[in-house]
């Protein structure tokens, strides 16, 4: 969105595959009326374009990534707002997936994910691209902020002995790189970084099982101390926008029951008050109170989950595990923070216990915890962590251990269908929501320009190029245990889904006949 121009840009695909067009949205007010103008900005359809900025100094010029003149690699290009010309910045053969650049819009830091499942951290000097730092096979890196002036760089990474990760400066010039805050529980990466106009860190905030936020400037503390006394229950406070012009904040409030709320804070004054004021669908009284638990899975290992539990009796209840896709995302705590969190509600509504666990693979706990999930799909500790929490459930007396059922999409939905062919007298019920059913049919499915990025793939499931590592795919690929499926099974699947095609489901239900 750009402010000054009154422009939307957004992205959208014509269904059934991964390519994607850039179209601007203007809007102009005459005699007091919003009347919308849609413009295409690009049109080749076998193209997949992505805005990644647009320049603070340069606004009439997006900056896009494109594999508009090579179908296997994303390319970096400037596109005119007003009339959609495309002006190559620069090819990337490095495979950068992720970059930052300055205010005109000229590329400065980028990083890497390699086959290796390691990632390159790069600076452009002098014209050319120079690797400064190249972590060990499991760790990352996320560039959050570049002060180009300064030669300065904030990372997110868990590089060398950090576990979680840190934020971090480095020097662009030199590579050498500092700690400046790390999670003061050690439980949980940076989640989120708040910087000034001059691109210092106000704020840093972490999320095990609850969002924590620490601030990093004596002035931001202050107001952060104002802001969490006006809302004194129990919500998630998150800043998204801070004008240093005018000192106007834009605050979001977040709740388990009701969805967020936006506040505009007034820096000068301390005056807080409501942006919009929409009605809620469903009065928030009417939902369950979200808790955030942890159980110890099988080999020791601490699981973070959440449960929602129906209003009433408690006890002995027909449960849901609700596994989120990825599987590298997590569960977050507030109502609108994930697309299952409603879905949740509304099984506890109808008096079933819904248990949503970040089970190892989960993003957010660590590299170690992380890279756990490797080569352990389906039958192995992934699907594990989800069976200890249905039994964590029967053993707290929540759950009834005749009435289990598991309900997922995408991985999830792989993860319901590995619960219905590798552990099938443990659930009662299984829906798979694009559900990949084969593994090797899932790897064969991304495109071209995808092979550079999938180190972690590689890592975690396996190269179907690769005989042997192929014959473990297929060992994990529930639709060669079809004889095994006990449970009423519920396929649901979209015919223009470009990730999980039609053909998962279209398979294994083919093969149960």
């Amino acid at each position: 969105w750009s402010s000054n121009s009154n422009e939307l840009f957004f992205m959208k695909d014509k269904g059934g595959n991964e390519n994607t067009q850039i179209f601007k949205l203007s809007f102009e007010t005459p005699q007091g009326k919003i009347e919308p103008k849609e413009q295409q900005l690009t049109h080749n359809d076998k193209v997949k374009y992505s805005v990644m900025e647009q320049p603070k100094d340069n606004p009439e010029q997006l900056v896009v990534m494109a594999n508009h003149d090579e179908s296997s690699r994303m390319d970096i290009y400037w596109l005119n707002t007003h009339d959609g010309k495309l002006t190559p910045i620069f090819e990337n053969h490095l495979n950068l997936v992720q970059m930052k650049f300055n205010k005109q819009g000229h590329p400065v830091i980028g990083s890497s994910t390699n086959l290796d499942n390691s990632y390159s951290l790069y600076t452009l000097i002098d014209g050319t691209w120079r690797k400064i730092i190249h972590t060990a096979k499991g760790e990352s890196i996320d560039i959050l902020k570049v002060n180009d002036a300064k030669k300065l760089a904030y990372i997110s990474a868990n590089i060398g002995e950090r576990d979680k990760q840190q934020l971090l400066k480095v020097d662009l010039m030199t590579g050498k790189y500092e700690t400046l805050h790390k999670d003061p529980k050690d439980e949980a990466d940076v989640y989120q970084v708040l910087f000034n106009d001059a691109g210092e860190p106000l704020a840093i905030s972490y999320y095990g099982g609850r969002l924590r936020t620490y601030p990093l400037d004596t002035e931001f503390a202050k107001h952060w101390d104002v802001i969490n006394k006006h809302f004194n229950q129990d919500v998630e406070i998150t800043i998204t926008e801070r004008n240093e012009k005018n000192n106007l904040w834009q605050i979001n409030v977040a709740s388990d029951r009701a969805s967020s709320l936006d506040y505009q804070y007034n820096a000068i004054n301390g005056d807080i008050h409501l942006l919009a004021d929409i009605p809620p669908s469903i009065q928030p009284e009417l939902l369950s109170p979200r808790q955030s638990l942890v159980y110890t899975a099988r080999d020791g290992v601490k699981i973070q989950a959440y449960l929602t539990l129906p209003k009433g009796n408690q006890r002995n209840l027909p449960t849901i595990i609700l596994p989120h896709g990825g599987p590298w995302a997590r569960d977050y705590w507030a109502l609108d923070s994930g697309y299952f969190h409603a879905i949740a509600q509304f099984y506890a509504n109808r008096g079933y216990a819904v248990l949503q666990p970040n089970f190892r693979a989960s993003t957010g706990f660590g590299k170690h915890f992380l890279n756990l999930g490797n080569n352990n799909w389906g039958t192995g500790s992934m699907q594990d962590d989800l069976t200890d929490g249905a039994n964590y459930l029967v053993e707290q007396g929540i759950a009834d251990k005749n009435r289990l059922g598991i309900f997922g999409a995408s991985y999830g939905g792989y993860a319901a269908l590995s619960g219905a062919t590798f552990t099938p007298d443990l659930y009662q019920a299984v829906i798979a929501y694009v559900g990949p059913s084969s593994l090797v049919t899932l790897m064969a499915s991304f495109p071209d320009y995808w092979r550079p990025y999938l180190g972690q793939w590689f890592e975690s499931v396996g190269d179907p190029l690769i005989p042997e590592q192929k014959q473990d795919m297929e060992n994990r690929s529930p639709i060669n245990f079809v004889d095994n499926i006990k449970a009423p099974l519920m396929l649901i699947q979209g015919a223009n889904d470009p990730r999980v095609t039609q053909v998962e489901s279209d398979n294994i239900a083919k093969k149960m006949y």
